[in-house]
């Protein structure tokens, strides 16, 4: 039976190729194979890759050529897709599998992923298939390797945790990534023996070589010490818990509204006050005569630190005369006031 040989009439790399058919024509009726003696682990390794030199000669739409693999050394065979495939039509050729036919007179390097062949037990196989009539030159391969890359974990570069006015806010940042669904960002606090909860979840990047930075912020952090950790969760459900940091929230503990700036304003002025409780809050702004101005803040908070802008232009109340205004903070049976004054 016909058998893959070295040939040095025609090759990519001197001085010699693999081919079907060394001394002339293939035959037909056959099914011609060269395969890889002994079979590869690939399991340990990411994003592996079988990379080859080829040309061919195959009678177009009827005999065909197939790169295929088996995960169970040898048992049972799987066409792969390369860039240089193409389906099979259905007459002879197996109806929709990538295969190779035609011709391709010019050396092109082919290159078949192999991730997801787990199996410790993998072969490849160069497979050409002939029919009753018509014969040519035939499959010529040559520079067979596979590239492998070792397996990147998710490695953290960093992880810090910052109290702010109101929240805590997370950053870190990864290295390097492999199969990387997200992390679970999970919180607890010190001194109630409390358990560690699941707070949000961030995306991860998949598989990355590059730094990847992230951000979450914990807008309902516990007063007191407050511990973060990372879940980090592979798209296959595995996972890894990255060390906990720490931080030190403490939120205002009494009421106060601090005077507006810039006073005299015109259009804009900030306004800053902080509540020891949470609850529902109303920041208003009145006229000397107690007629209402404009609705700041009318909705609940969390007890915090708080500041925003009071902006004519963008309240649409560019109409407002110069004079002196109140504004008032109303948190529960909490109350103040303080004047400010416009001036145009």
């Amino acid at each position: 039976s016909p058998k893959w040989a070295v040939t040095t009439t025609s090759f990519h790399s001197s001085p010699n190729s693999y081919t079907d058919s060394p001394v002339g024509q293939y035959v037909n009726n056959a099914t011609i194979t060269m395969t890889l003696t002994n079979p590869i682990n690939l399991s340990s390794y990411s994003n592996p890759k079988l990379s080859f030199w080829t040309k061919w000669d195959i009678e177009n739409n009827w005999d065909y050529g197939q790169v295929k693999v088996s995960t169970n050394n040898g048992v049972s065979w799987t066409p792969l897709q390369g860039n240089y495939t193409n389906p099979g039509t259905g007459s002879f050729q197996p109806n929709g599998q990538p295969l190779y036919d035609g011709t391709q007179t010019n050396w092109v390097q082919e290159e078949i992923n192999l991730t997801g062949l787990t199996s410790a037990q993998s072969k490849l196989r160069f497979e050409l298939k002939t029919d009753g009539s018509v014969t040519k030159d035939g499959w010529y391969v040559d520079d067979i390797s596979i590239y492998i890359y070792a397996v990147v974990p998710v490695e953290l570069a960093s992880f810090t945790a910052t109290a702010l006015e109101n929240s805590v806010e997370l950053n870190w940042i990864t290295s390097s990534e492999l199969n990387n669904s997200g992390f679970e960002i999970q919180r607890k606090t010190v001194g109630d023996n409390s358990q560690w909860t699941k707070i949000g979840f961030v995306d991860g990047n998949g598989t990355t070589t590059e730094p990847t930075a992230y951000s979450f912020i914990d807008k309902n952090p516990a007063k007191g010490i407050n511990l973060y950790r990372l879940k980090q969760i592979d798209f296959d459900g595995s996972y890894k818990i990255f060390n906990s940091v720490a931080v030190n929230f403490n939120p205002p503990i009494e009421f106060a509204l601090e005077q507006n700036y810039p006073n005299p304003f015109n259009p804009a002025t900030i306004i800053s006050w902080q509540s020891p409780i949470s609850g529902h809050q109303t920041l208003k702004v009145y006229d000397v005569l107690g007629n209402e101005v404009a609705t700041l803040v009318d909705e609940y908070r969390e007890a915090g630190s708080y500041k925003l802008e009071f902006n004519l232009t963008q309240l649409y109340r560019p109409d407002l005369p110069s004079g002196i205004y109140l504004y008032k903070l109303t948190v529960g049976n909490f109350s103040a006031s303080r004047k400010m004054m416009l001036i145009k």
